[in-house]
């Protein structure tokens, strides 16, 4: 099957050349994304280890620092691994992805959410957890983006996919309309235990983390549930000013 496989992807290389999603010119690395359009994508450079806020770039090289709301109120999950500000052209990428089905562009961001985790990620988690939708939103949706995002990092990292770990049983408004102060709020209960985890370590992902309300929600239910360590990574971090 190997084999296989790897004689398609020539094929399918050789009928349909990799081509930046960004300009249109050719791609690189066997990925829809050229040099010069992935050296402008707005990086973090620095931030906090526990909550992935970006900090100033003067900190850069300590991996391990910790932002000053963290040490006073630490999130329930451990740490959150984002490569890129929630700024141009991330955010539209992670737009088309989420409100247009542009599934094509799920290949880019994965990879290089890949390429970010790969040297970073202090533990390989048991399994990866993606953001629940609730099936109201599913249905409308057509897909979660954040299992779609998590397909390729399972396949490289062979971890298996707990999809059916949390549900969002309450169809809550969606996070994006609310200001910062409502979202915890908003999703008080929103999620459920649906299967008991057996496993100690997890990791979940998500397309963009703002307030980061909901990945610490879920980090908390299933650490209540006998989780030890949850990590969180996300293809973009965004700040909300005196929240997390």
């Amino acid at each position: 099957m190997g084999v296989v496989y790897k004689g398609l992807k020539k094929l399918r290389k050789l009928i349909f050349p990799p081509t930046c999603v960004l300009c249109g010119e050719s791609g690189a690395s066997d990925r829809d994304l050229c040099i010069a359009c992935q050296s402008q994508l707005p990086a973090i450079k620095a931030h906090c280890y526990c909550c992935g806020v970006p900090l100033s770039e003067s900190t850069a090289g300590d991996e391990k620092i910790i932002c000053g709301q963290c040490l006073q109120q630490p999130p329930h999950f451990d740490c959150l691994l984002s490569p890129f500000r929630y700024e141009n052209p991330v955010d539209w990428l992670v737009q088309r992805l989420k409100y247009n089905a542009s599934l094509s562009h799920v290949p880019v961001l994965a990879g290089l959410l890949l390429d970010y985790l790969q040297p970073l990620i202090p533990e390989r988690p048991e399994t990866i957890v993606p953001v629940p939708l609730h099936v109201n939103r599913l249905r409308a949706r057509g897909f979660n983006q954040a299992l779609e995002l998590a397909r390729p990092l399972a396949r490289h990292f062979s971890i298996p996919i707990g999809g059916e770990l949390c549900l969002r049983h309450i169809d809550t408004p969606q996070q994006s309309a609310l200001p910062a102060r409502q979202r915890a709020k908003n999703l008080r209960n929103a999620f459920m235990i649906n299967q008991k985890p057996t496993v100690n370590s997890v990791a979940i992902i998500d397309d963009v983390v703002t307030t980061g309300a909901t990945v610490d929600a879920l980090a908390k239910l299933l650490k209540r549930n006998g989780v030890e360590r949850v990590q969180v990574w996300s293809v973009a971090r965004t700040v909300v000013a005196g929240k997390r």
